[in-house]
Order: C-alpha cells, then structure tokens, then sequence
C-alpha cells in the first residue's frame, strides 16, 4: 500500500500543492491512485528533460556565438591593419563592436550558471551529473580565453602599425581600450567568485590589462624603432661603387657635419608629434585620463581627489585647462626615456645589418661611433636621448672589436704556426706575428680609450650595454696578452736551441720588446679604467674584473720577467757554445811554441775562425734588424760571453803562449 501510494512532492494534490497532513487526512485506499502516480512520474521525466534541452539549447546557442565570436577574431586583425595612409571609417566602428561584444561573450558562463540556478528541475540532474557541468565550464572558459587572447593580440597590432599615424586614428584604438579593459575586469571578477583553478587550467590566463604604461611603452617601442632606422640614415655613410658602404672621413661629409642639427630636428618634431598624440589618449579613454588626473601628489601638482569620487566624461578638465596640460606633461615624461632606449636599440640593430659592408674598411664601426660622439656633444639634446644615444656609440665601439679583434687574432694564430720569423729589410725588426700581435693591442688599447671617456649615466638595468663591453675587453686583453706570452717564449727555446740566432734575436730583441711595452700600456690602462667603480654593476660583475685583472697582470708580469731574462740565457748558451767550439778545435802545447817557427803567423787560426763562424757571425747577421741600443746590448752580452769561455778554456787546458827568444 506504501508503495502505491509514493508519489513525487510535485504531484501531491494537483499542481503546486503541498504533502497533505497526515495527522488531518483519514487513511484511504483507492485503486485507481497507483496508475496516477505511474502517470505523474512520467510526467515529471518528461518535464526535467524539458528543462534540459533548454539548457542544452542555451549552452549550444552561447558556445556557437563564442565559437563565432573567435573566428571573427581571427580575420579581423588582416581587415583591421591597411596601410595607414588609407583611411577607412569603418575599422573604427569594427574594433569598437569587437571590443563591446568581448563583454558579452567573456560572460557566458555567468549567464548559464544563473540560469542553471534558478530552474529547480536542473538540480537534481546536475547533482548526479558532475562532470557535465565541468565540461561546459570549461568549454566556454577556454572559448573566452581564446577571444581575450586574439583581441590583446589584435589590439597590439593596431598599436604598433598606427603608432606613427595622425592622432585621430589612434583615438579609435584608445576607445576600443577601454572596452577591452572593462571586458577583462569583469573576467577577473567572475575568476575570483569562482575560485583559482575553476576554470579547470591551471596556469593557462595570463592576459593583461591596457594601462597607461603598457600603452606608452608600446608607442614607444614602435615610434623608437622607427626613430632609429631614420637616425641610421643620418649617419655619414657614403656610397663606395655599387655594393659596399664606407664611413665618410671627418670632415668631408655633409650628413656628419649637419648630425647635431638632424638630431635636434627629431627630438622637436617628435616630442609635437607625441604632445598630441597623448591628448588624444586622455581625451579618448576616460579611465585612464582619470587616474592619471588624480595620482598622488608627489607624482603630479594638481590636488587629488578622494577615492571614492568617481570623474565621469562630463567632469573631465577640457584640453585647455592646466591639469590636462599638466597630465600629458607627465605622460610624456614617462614616453620619453621608453622612447629613446628603443630608438637606441634599433639603431645598433640597424648597423649590425651593414656589420658585412662596414667589414671593407678597416676601422668604420669607430670612425662612426666617434662622429655620433661629437654630434651628440655638439647638439642640445634631452638627457635621456644623449644618455641612450652614447650607450649607441659603445655599441659601435663593439662591433668595431669584434669585427677586428676575431680575425686578427685567428690570423696570428694561424700565422705563429708557420712564421720563419725572418726578418724583411723594408719593415721594423718585427716578424709577422709579432705585428699581428701588436695591432690586436692597439686595438683594445684604443676601445679602452673610448670606453674610458664615455661617462656612466642612466640606470644600469636599461642600459644597451650594462658591463658586457668592458669585461669583454677585459677579456680580449687578457687573451692577447696569454698568446703573446706563449708565443714569444716558446719561440725564443725553439730558435736558441736549434741556434738559430738570427730568428732568436728578431724575437726576442724585436717581438718581444714591442709585445713588453704594449703590455706594460695595457695594464697601466686596465688599472686605470677598472680600478673605478663606475662600470661596476653587481658583485659577480666586480668580481670577474678582479679575476680577469688578475690574469692580464699574470701575462704581462711573464712577458716582462722573460724579456729581462732572455740575455742571460743567450749569454749562457752563448759561453756553452763557445766552450765547446775552443774544446774541439783550439791546438794544444807545442802549437804556441813561436820558437820552433820560422816567422809569426799572419793569419788567424783555424779554431778562431770556426769559433767566430760559429758564434760571432750568426750574431752579427742577426743584429743588423735591430736598433743600435739594441745591437750594443747584444755584442756586448755575446762579446763577453766568447771571450770568456775562450780564457777559461786557456785555463783549464793550461796553455802556455811562449815568445821567441832573441
């Protein structure tokens, strides 16, 4: 009886009556109830699956509009982005439907979810259906993420391709901002309801907001890349033929000596350019024309408001009153230095792209950073602009380097391998290698000129070339100076053990003394430059600078510690040698004897001529080369060596020279 009578709550009584008491309610039995309750649970099926194809209905409709939605998004940005001498009314009205229909689709979720709350059929269906409720979620979740995703992409498209185009354009994107920005609060708003992780991805939004910044640092990105392809312009290049560049000398180009003013003429025409770009900004978006209005009084002289007065379109200033003025003031003061480190960054980049022309002649990458240095003293630029232009001209100064300090020392080293080191009667007592050896230090001695006049300004984090040039010159330096230490005293064994004096002498009295000096120059330089803090940017910068310094001191120490000591080994094996010819081939007793001859010889003798064909003469061929403090030096080291292995060979043997007697 139980059984028949159990029928859904719904159902009790008709339509939207309750249970009955069952206090009040006489027990009864009917037969006909069981087929009503059959009927009425049927019917109540029927009805949750009604209310379930209206939310299959709902869910299809709103994923089909997102999924359109996202499609749209995918060709807009190619409708979007003409050239920007074309004009089009009809983008604006697009990008400004687009970014306003963002909102509706960033809120399907919300809507579903409302509408799966207020119909009481949906829960007990839900409840037992979990996971497809998480499907749906996630399904338009990742459909909004997408079109967020697409339009940001979109928007900074429009940015960067109208970023130089009139003012009146770019009001249209500013509009389309806003809305993008209301669109993506409201997405934040319903993550936050729902918790971290509700949209099933951890991790996956990493959308951003338009701020005042973003958009700045976006212009200024663009218009500064564009700034420096036109300042690549200005430098003083020359044609040379048909298919290489060549840096014009000081002084004979008409594009270097007018480089101040060009310079000059582009900060003016672009801080006019920027002034009403900016007015148009806050004139365009309110929101952001409103915060900057009202930032604390520390950062802007105007009196702020309180926090909870809202400025609507109709209370913002007019574009001639002093707080707007004083607003793109501060705007462009925040462009300007975002401006000039791009146009600084795509200038080098520019010039790196000539890097293969520039490589015709030697030298160009300097000539060209010095004529930037003295336009740039010459001309009456804003601080930033001068800062992050110079930071241009170390980047020349860099790429002069590399581009000749990585052959040179490849062809030196290349060169020390197959060098017979013979001296040329035209050139200075120097072998080849040794001349290579020489530039490669005149090289980084002159970058470190440059590098030490430049003054250290602006902030270290931004700068084109924080500590990277001066411990890469370091570095450079403490290379060369390694080879040359290698190479000099490997090759002054090698030729004073084979006596080869000639070569020995070249070396040592020509390579050696050249590479010592060089040397001694660097490391005066080094201590110059490094022992000051200003190129100093963090503990392990400081760090490698005492590392690598420590290193250069080592190879100059060396180079100068063997070059003092080369002439007593040559002394000594001068004597050794010289021992050794007078022991083989100087006669013995009764070869001195004068008295048993019949006239004094008049021609020296045999062992004396091999003594000083094989000591002396070598010596004299080697010194010819050198200069004649040099050559002093060396005859008399040699000189005082033969002469005394000659005695002391007289005395050892106990030779005994005897005159004739009368």
């Amino acid at each position: 009886m139980s059984h028949c009578l159990r029928v859904p709550g719904p159902f009790w009584g008709g339509a939207g009556s309750g249970a009955p008491d069952p206090a009040k309610v006489a027990f009864s039995y009917r037969a006909g109830w069981s087929g009503t309750a059959r009927q009425r649970s049927a019917l109540h099926g029927l009805l949750q699956r009604q209310h379930c194809l209206h939310l299959a209905r709902n869910y299809s409709r709103r994923l089909k509009a997102a999924s359109d939605f996202v499609c749209r998004l995918m060709v807009a940005e190619r409708c979007l982005l003409p050239p920007v001498g074309r004009q089009s009314g009809g983008r604006g009205r697009l990008l400004r439907g687009l970014c306003q229909e963002l909102a509706v689709h960033t809120s399907h979720w919300d809507c579903l979810q409302c509408h799966m709350r207020r119909d009481p059929w949906l829960g007990p269906v839900l409840l037992q259906q979990p996971e497809v409720v998480q499907r749906m979620k996630q399904s338009l979740f990742l459909l909004a993420l997408h079109a967020l995703c697409l339009l940001e992409s979109c928007l900074v498209a429009l940015l960067q391709n109208w970023a130089c185009g009139p003012p009146t354009l770019l009001s249209e994107v500013f509009q389309g901002l806003e809305s993008y920005n209301q669109g993506l609060s409201e997405w934040a708003l319903q993550e936050a309801k729902l918790g971290p992780g509700a949209s099933g991805q951890q991790g996956l939004w990493g959308g951003r907001a338009f701020s005042v910044e973003r958009v700045l640092a976006i212009l200024a990105a663009e218009r500064g890349r564009l700034a420096g392809e036109r300042l690549s312009l200005l430098l003083p290049w020359q044609q040379a033929g048909t298919s290489d560049l060549k840096p014009a000398a000081d002084g004979t180009s008409g594009a270097g000596e007018g480089l101040p003013a060009h310079l000059e003429t582009v900060c003016r025409e672009e801080e006019a350019a920027v002034t009403a770009l900016l007015q148009e900004l806050l004139a365009s978006t309110d929101g952001l024309g409103h915060r900057l209005l009202h930032r604390p009084k520390q950062e802007q002289p105007p009196e702020p408001l309180t926090a909870g007065q809202v400025l609507g379109p109709a209370l913002l200033p007019s574009r001639t009153s002093l707080d707007w003025l004083d607003a793109a003031g501060i705007l462009y003061a925040e462009y300007r230095p975002l401006f000039w480190r791009a146009a600084s960054t795509s200038l080098a980049c520019q010039l790196e792209l000539r890097s293969p022309l520039a490589q015709l002649q030697e030298g160009a990458w300097a000539a060209l950073g010095r004529q930037l240095t003295h336009a740039l003293d010459e001309a009456c630029l804003p601080l930033e602009a001068a800062g992050e232009l110079k930071d241009a001209a170390l980047h020349l100064l860099k790429l002069d380097i590399l581009w000749r300090w990585d052959p040179g020392f490849c062809h030196a080293l290349g060169t020390s391998l197959v060098d017979k080191c013979l001296p040329k009667p035209t050139t200075v007592a120097c072998s080849q290698t040794g001349q290579l050896l020489q530039r490669l230090f005149l090289l980084l001695a002159f970058s470190m000129r440059c590098l030490d006049t430049q003054p250290c300004s602006g902030d270290p984090g931004n700068r084109l070339l924080p500590a990277s040039l001066p411990l890469q010159l370091l570095s450079l330096a403490v290379a060369t100076s390694h080879a040359s230490s290698y190479w000099a005293t490997s090759k002054a064994y090698q030729y004073l053990a084979s006596w080869s004096l000639s070569q020995f002498l070249l070396v040592t009295q020509g390579d050696l003394q050249l590479l010592k000096t060089e040397a001694k120059k660097m490391l005066v330089q080094v201590g110059r430059i490094f022992l000051e803090d200003k190129w100093k940017q963090s503990p392990l910068a400081s760090h490698q600078e005492r590392e690598l310094s420590l290193q250069l001191h080592a190879a100059a120490t060396s180079i100068q510690l063997f070059a003092n000591d080369v002439l007593e080994l040559f002394y000594l094996d001068c004597k050794r040698v010289s021992a050794e010819v007078f022991g083989q081939s100087m006669p013995l007793g009764k070869y001195w004897r004068l008295a048993l001859r019949e006239e004094v010889p008049s021609a020296p003798s045999e062992y004396a001529q091999a003594a000083s064909q094989t000591v002396l003469a070598p010596v004299l061929q080697g010194i010819r080369w050198l200069s004649r403090d040099a050559q002093a030096v060396v005859l008399s080291q040699v000189m005082t060596a033969f002469l005394e292995a000659w005695m002391g060979h007289i005395l050892a043997q106990k030779i005994k020279f005897r005159e004739p007697c009368s």
